[in-house]
């Protein structure tokens, strides 16, 4: 896969699992990807296989997958911008973008 070159590092692995910790609500639920917005982005943006095959799996993977690329590897933030439009804004919206503080 064009954005899963580095999946076996463990840095990429810790930033999936971050993102299934920003993810989690704490009750047993999900913030991020039960969103319709997330629905959207992940129909047109994930669903395709453009991330990962992983990240096809279902919205919850599909946001662990997105921080692994924006926290786990070392593609660069314009090629992300490029690729991905719809979910940067989303977490963007949200302050989890690593480039915005």
């Amino acid at each position: 896969d064009k954005f899963d070159n580095n999946q076996r590092w463990l840095g990429s692995i810790v930033a999936h699992e971050l993102g299934h910790a920003i993810d989690a609500t704490g009750k047993g639920g999900y913030e991020y990807s039960t969103t319709k917005e997330f629905a959207a982005c992940f129909r047109s943006e994930i669903a395709g296989g453009q991330l990962s095959e992983y990240a096809r799996t279902d919205r919850q993977e599909g946001v662990a997958e997105f921080c692994r690329l924006l926290y786990g590897s070392d593609i660069p933030r314009e090629v992300i911008e490029e690729e991905f439009p719809d979910t940067v804004e989303f977490f963007g919206e949200r302050g989890l973008l690593p480039w915005e503080s």
